[in-house]
């Protein structure tokens, strides 16, 4: 579950308490049902906690785990196609080779799709989202996270989401009154910013009337 609320530094304290960067489960139960899922969720951990605190012992553990997963693929288990792609396009992100990384991104995707793996394809969704903040791809990708969640029936994870904005905040013009010491009661219209997602806003613009052109034109504040 803490991978899943995207708890990673969690994930990595579990993995060291129990000292799965040691491979001693595989060891001891060769094929339990699990490890190849633990080892994928223990790899995104790593990096993401690397991405965090910058030490690099967290991205050797991560790469050890992501060197037994390009192990089983490349001795043909398909089913850890899209978790390897998925891992190659965060250590991409990790070296700014953001092309690369979004071919890969878009590659787990499709992989995770075709064999029905429904809560990974809604987790690199999520991914692709956080990594294309403020872009109108960062909607598209939660709005198929939120869906894809939704159908694995991981209710309390939606909650963990934010809802999807468009690129820009919206804009929302309306007419409020002003009282000013030096001028009688006006009426301003002003622009409003807010995100979608919370009430958060602020002033952005203030329409008025320019005289010289008899049309009204907006100044920015600051």
């Amino acid at each position: 579950l803490a991978f899943w609320y995207c708890k990673y530094h969690r994930v990595v304290d579990i993995m060291l308490s129990t000292e799965a960067h040691k491979f001693n489960y595989e060891k001891a139960l060769p094929g339990l049902v699990g490890i190849g899922p633990l080892y994928c969720y223990c790899a995104l951990a790593c990096i993401q906690v690397f991405r965090d605190t910058g030490e690099p012992k967290y991205k050797k553990y991560g790469m050890g785990f992501f060197d037994k997963i390009k192990m089983w693929c490349k001795k043909g288990n398909q089913n850890f196609l899209h978790m390897e792609r998925l891992i190659e396009a965060e250590l991409e992100v990790l070296a700014g080779q953001t092309n690369a990384a979004a071919r890969n991104f878009e590659s787990a995707l499709v992989l995770a799709g075709r064999s029905g793996l429904v809560s990974d394809q809604a987790y690199v969704h999520e991914r692709c989202a956080a990594l294309a903040e403020r872009t109108d791809d960062e909607r598209y990708h939660l709005e198929k996270a939120i869906a894809l969640y939704t159908e694995w029936g991981a209710y309390g994870k939606l909650d963990t989401i934010p809802r999807p904005r468009s690129a820009y905040q919206d804009s929302i013009p309306f007419t409020v009154s002003v009282d000013s010491r030096f001028d009688d009661m006006q009426e301003d219209t002003i622009v409003f910013e807010h995100r979608l997602d919370s009430l958060e806003g602020r002033v952005v613009g203030k329409v008025e009337d320019d005289p010289s052109t008899n049309a009204s034109v907006m100044s920015v504040l600051s």
